[in-house]
């Protein structure tokens, strides 16, 4: 099928590289995150006054968590960080989370006082939370195996990126994901170990991590250059 076409896309560089296997002319056009959308709900923050309590360092995890992205490392690393003197760390996560919510108690108890598990959010709710949040965090399983495998790229990275939050990342260095997030300068860390996330989270809490945004990349991806791109 792609051999017969005149012209391919697709959503990622691996996908860009497997299709090239068959195709001497692909493109690559990332979804990329909706300018407007952030447009207006900055608007609705501002006029409503919206705003995380000053008293936590509120992380935000928005979607919904499968079996296969369960999170070890960022839980013994939450509980570590506040049994240290300071401000104290919450996780929220916004979705369906029933899989979680089943396992933590078992996988890491001591961090159960720092998580919050609250319902999913309409979109325009979900981005407005991206916006007041201190952090969010980032996972997904990491899968080497095929070019397929290695191009998915959730649409929620990039709406990470717009929202300009720090973000920790459980996730493989080598993903691709993660190369998104270290281009854009917002990564705090990028790790499935333990003693990494728990120092990044150090660093978040004590207002150590300096944000150096690559506002050039992250507007890059926004679907209004994508669609002049792809026009």
């Amino acid at each position: 099928l792609i051999k017969t076409a005149d012209h391919v896309v697709a959503i990622s560089g691996p996908m860009k590289e497997y299709y090239e296997l068959f195709h001497p002319t692909v493109t690559c056009i990332e979804n990329g995150y909706d300018e407007g959308v952030f447009d207006q709900a900055r608007a609705r923050i501002d006029d409503q006054g919206v705003r995380a309590p000053a008293d936590e360092f509120v992380i935000r995890y928005m979607g919904t968590i499968t079996a296969d992205s369960i999170t070890v490392s960022f839980f013994h690393a939450l509980a570590q960080v506040n049994q240290q003197p300071g401000r104290r760390v919450v996780a929220e996560f916004y979705g369906k989370s029933t899989l979680l919510r089943k396992a933590l108690p078992e996988l890491a108890p001591q961090a159960e006082p720092f998580v919050r598990f609250c319902p999913q959010l309409p979109y325009m709710g979900a981005i407005e939370g991206m916006l007041t949040a201190d952090a969010l965090f980032f996972i997904e399983t990491s899968d080497f195996s095929s070019h397929s495998a290695r191009g998915v790229l959730a649409t929620k990275l990039f709406e990470y990126l717009a929202a300009r939050k720090p973000v920790l990342a459980e996730i493989s260095a080598g993903s691709l994901a993660a190369q998104y997030i270290k281009q854009s300068g917002l990564g705090v860390v990028v790790s499935e170990e333990t003693g990494e996330i728990f120092r990044g989270l150090e660093r978040l809490r004590a207002g150590e991590f300096k944000s150096e945004i690559d506002d050039g990349f992250i507007n890059s991806v926004s679907r209004q250059v994508k669609a002049q791109e792809l026009e």
